[in-house]
């Protein structure tokens, strides 16, 4: 007997184990340590965000997780981008489910 859940995490496993070709094959193929590293940390940044968003988030109690920020040495990315804030937010109301974004940059004038 398999379980949904179980099915779902093999699923999961297996996708997550695919993704690196995106950046080891092909036209966009990177060759050195560093950019390889890159890849690596980005896939996980980016894993962590969803597993924060869709798997841990408690629906009666709904908090904005952190996308981008420079206070998380892992929610930097896309760039060194110091000054900007990005949230979201998922909930579920009578059965349907929503999700809201902020984004937040600060900007100075001199």
């Amino acid at each position: 007997m398999t379980h949904e859940s179980t099915a779902a995490w093999q699923e999961l496993l297996a996708t997550v184990g695919s993704l690196d070709r995106s950046f080891l094959e092909g036209d966009r193929a990177v060759t050195d340590d560093r950019h390889v590293a890159d890849g690596y940390r980005t896939l996980a940044t980016t894993l962590g965000v969803a597993l924060d968003t869709y798997l841990f988030a408690e629906p009666g109690r709904p908090q904005f997780v952190a996308v981008n920020t420079p206070f998380r040495r892992d929610r930097r990315w896309g760039g060194d981008n110091t000054d900007a804030y990005y949230f979201i937010c998922r909930w579920t109301r009578r059965g349907a489910t929503a999700s809201a974004a902020i984004g937040v940059t600060a900007c100075t004038s001199r």
